[in-house]
């Protein structure tokens, strides 16, 4: 029999729009349409499209409420965002559904590490290995262990934070000093702020040091020194300032036991410290006096030296030579030690010891600073062949003065034939031999 052609063409009409339906409905049944936005979603996850992802992957879920790896693609995503909290939610309610995933075991073990939860961490581990007692869990201890390393460095990182916003900057670089590479989030800017803490520590501290030394503290403004010098051995301003401040220490030192003390240049205009002191003086008041010493003057009783110091050393220099008699008396009163400064700019000031011999004649010794020594100067001429002379003087400026750039005069007692009588003798310093000539004199009696 045969079939029409208008009858052919409606039974393939029919079968096209039986199969078409078919077709249609099988694709956009829910797991269908499920696996699709799966794949859109872990398409935008890898491209790093995180927020069309969480809807991607947010719809898969409202298509298939228990759709497993969308609730890991999802936890994924959170992790990347770091959104720990809705990672750890949405990862715990895949082990609701399947209590074996070990999958959402690793990652929720993963996210307690980033949290720094560590005993949570703990926990899903013990858990990994009762699921499964195969599973090689020795990468997992090794980043737990790494994770407990890393969460003390946060903690010293955080402690650190506080120390520097509190001005502790030495306590602060230790607590940095203790955050581990390991620690990436954290490492670089420990270095940055150990850098920023020492820096601040070092410039409070040397403008503490500052003001102690300007207060005439200078043994607090030494110790405040040295913290800085622990942190920056090679600190030039604080090394500096350490020999300044050393050298003002030990000049108060021996100042505090001078009688007397003054500045002092020396033949290349160098400038040095220069005192009179005894570490056993003993002072009294003269209730027996003699012929150079009246009732009452001010005695300086001790075994005396003649230090002296260069401006910024802090090595004292001590006259060697014997000019101070054991437990020698100084009358305060005698002005027995005189600083001589020289009118010419270029020449060395002088230092004058006398002894007295009577109650108006007195002994000198004149000395001055020669490559960094103090030297005598002899007096030559005129039957002087020693470094001392006899001088008459009322205890001041007329002992001897400046009468030219290199030559001075005194009043000196000559004794010839036993007359006793009294010159003003003029001398002329000759530093390169060490001597004052005698030039002439004129007799005043």
């Amino acid at each position: 029999m045969k079939l029409s052609k208008k009858l052919i063409i409606i039974i393939a009409t029919v079968l096209v729009l039986v199969i078409g339906g078919g077709v249609a409905y099988a694709t956009n049944t829910p797991t269908a349409r499920a696996d699709r936005e799966l794949k859109l979603a872990n398409k935008y996850l890898q491209d790093g499209k995180y927020q069309e992802a969480i809807l991607a992957f947010e719809k898969v879920i409202q298509i298939e409420p228990k759709n497993i790896p969308a609730r890991l693609g999802l936890g994924k995503v959170y992790v990347a965002t770091k959104e720990f909290t809705k990672a750890e939610t949405v990862l715990k309610e895949v082990i609701e559904i399947d209590q074996n995933n070990i999958p959402a075991r690793e990652a929720l073990f993963n996210v307690y590490l980033k949290e720094g939860n560590l005993d949570n961490a703990k926990t899903i581990l013990k858990g990994i290995s009762e699921v499964d007692p195969n599973k090689d869990v020795k990468q997992f201890n090794t980043d737990l262990e790494s994770a407990k390393a890393i969460s003390v460095s946060k903690a010293s990182y955080d402690q650190g934070i506080k120390q520097m916003g509190d001005k502790q900057y030495l306590e602060a670089v230790d607590s940095f000093q203790k955050v581990i590479k390991e620690d990436t989030e954290r490492y670089t800017d420990a270095q940055t702020k150990t850098s920023d803490c020492k820096k601040a520590f070092i410039d409070t501290t040397l403008q503490k040091a500052k003001d102690a030394a300007a207060n005439n503290d200078y043994q607090t403004a030494l110790n405040l020194i040295e913290q800085i010098l622990k942190v920056d051995p090679n600190n030039q301003e604080a090394l500096n300032l350490k020999s300044e401040y050393t050298n003002k220490v030990i000049q108060n030192k021996y100042l505090a036991q001078s009688i007397v003390h003054s500045d002092m240049r020396d033949t290349q205009n160098q400038i040095y410290k220069v005192f009179i002191y005894a570490d056993d003086v003993v002072t009294k008041y003269d209730d027996e006096p003699v012929q150079t010493n009246n009732r009452g003057d001010l005695l300086k009783i001790g075994n005396f030296k003649i230090g002296y110091m260069k401006q910024g050393s802090d090595q004292l220099q001590i006259y060697q030579q014997g000019i101070f008699s054991e437990k020698h008396t100084f009358n305060m009163s005698n002005h027995e030690v005189r600083f001589f400064e020289n009118k010419q700019s270029n020449q060395p000031d002088l230092i004058i010891v006398s002894r007295p011999m009577t109650s108006s004649a007195f002994s000198i010794s004149v000395f001055y600073i020669k490559n960094n020594e103090l030297t005598p100067i002899k007096f030559v001429g005129q039957n002087y062949s020693d470094w001392e002379i006899e001088d008459y003087g009322d205890g001041n400026s007329s002992w001897f003065v400046q009468t030219g750039a290199d030559t001075f005069e005194n009043m000196v007692v000559f004794d010839h034939g036993g007359d006793g009588s009294v010159h003003h003798s003029t001398w002329k310093l000759d530093q390169a031999n060490n001597v004052f000539h005698f030039v002439s004199d004129r007799k005043v009696n």
